[in-house]
C-alpha cells in the first residue's frame, strides 16, 4: 500500500516493479503459511472482481469509479462475475471477454440461471455449457 501510495498519489519516481506485488505476496503467503484474505486490498483475489449491475456499468464506463489504480499495475486482472445480482451489462461484458457471441436470448437464459442458483457465482464452465446448449444444463434455466 505504501509503494502504491508513493507511486500513484505522490508521484515518487523509483524502480519498484509494482506488477510483481501480487506474485511476491503469494510467495510470501506460501512460505509463511499465512493466507491472503480474498478481500485484501491490492493483492487479494477479489480486489478487482466486480458483480452487481450498476457497479459493473460504472467500471466499464470508467474503471476509476471503483479502482483507484489499474489492476495490471500490481499484476492483477479485472474480472466480472455472474451471480444472482447480475445485470445485462455484466453478462454482455463477460461474454465479450470469453469471446462468446452476445445473443439476447442466451443472455437472458444466463441471467435466469444465475438468479436461480442457490449460492456462489456462475462459473466459466457453466457459461460455456449454456452457450453450447449442453444437454445436462439445457432444461435447468428455461
Amino acid at each position: 500500500e505504501i509503494c502504491l501510495a508513493l507511486n500513484c498519489f505522490y508521484k515518487v519516481k523509483n524502480n519498484w516493479k509494482l506488477e510483481t506485488l501480487t506474485q511476491i505476496s503469494q510467495i510470501v503467503s506460501e512460505f509463511s503459511g499465512i493466507n491472503i484474505p480474498p478481500n485484501a486490498p491490492i493483492v487479494g483475489e477479489n480486489a478487482f472482481v466486480h458483480n452487481a449491475g450498476l457497479h459493473v456499468s460504472a467500471v466499464i464506463n470508467n474503471p476509476n469509479h471503483y479502482e483507484i489504480f489499474p489492476a495490471e499495475l500490481v499484476g492483477q486482472k479485472r474480472d466480472f462475475v455472474i451471480d444472482k445480482m447480475t445485470g445485462v451489462q455484466t453478462v454482455k461484458q463477460k461474454l465479450e471477454e470469453m469471446k462468446l457471441e452476445v445473443d439476447n436470448e442466451k443472455v437472458q437464459k444466463l441471467i435466469n440461471y444465475a438468479k436461480l442458483k442457490e449460492k456462489g457465482t456462475v462459473t466459466n464452465n457453466e457459461i460455456y455449457d449454456i452457450f453450447t446448449d449442453n444437454q445436462n444444463m439445457n432444461g435447468m434455466f428455461q
